[in-house]
């Protein structure tokens, strides 16, 4: 695949005072190989965005990812795998407004069981990572672990109502005071 994207910023360094605009080109070219045996499914995908901006061209960057997934459908199990790894500068949030380089990583892992015709119950994990590459900013590197547990009805075939508890554990590598727990 390619794709181009165009993107006016009315304020590009995300600064209170003195705002500066600018456009910005992204080209993303990509390959995806996908195989589907039976009732399985394996895909594979990397892709690179290639981002040029008119007058701020120190803004410019190469941004990579790369993914796997796997979904496995059994009689009564559906079992799910995923990797993502991304190279990024994009804004972590709307609190920080420097772009920084940082590799993210996620993984994640789950089942759905049908106990009965219409009633099954669903397990996930996920575990995310967050590198930043720069040492002034790896104080807010951190890890990200997700579980979630739900018991779902077959409304249809890919339809389901369901209730579902998530509870989130997140450590930073650096900054102990940092971490969290959600639920």
């Amino acid at each position: 695949t390619v794709s181009y994207t165009g993107e006016y910023d009315d304020n590009v360094f995300r600064s209170q005072f003195n705002k500066r605009s600018d456009y910005s080109n992204t080209y993303s070219p990509g390959v995806t190989v996908e195989a589907s045996p039976g009732k399985h499914e394996l895909k594979a995908l990397y892709r690179a965005d290639f981002i040029r901006y008119l007058s701020h061209t120190t803004n410019d960057s190469d941004r990579h990812t790369a993914s796997l997934l796997a979904n496995f459908n059994f009689n009564r199990l559906a079992a799910r795998f995923s990797e993502e790894f991304r190279r990024t500068d994009d804004f972590p949030t709307t609190e920080l407004t420097t772009r920084v380089r940082r590799n993210e990583n996620t993984t994640t892992g789950g089942f759905d069981y049908d106990f009965f015709q219409l009633w099954g119950v669903g397990f996930d994990v996920k575990w995310a990572n967050t590198h930043y590459l720069r040492s002034d900013f790896d104080i807010l590197s951190r890890n990200s672990y997700t579980y979630a547990t739900n018991v779902y009805y077959r409304v249809a075939t890919k339809t389901r109502l369901f209730a579902e508890y998530n509870f989130v554990r997140e450590i930073f590598e650096f900054d102990k005071s940092r971490d969290n727990n959600r639920q």
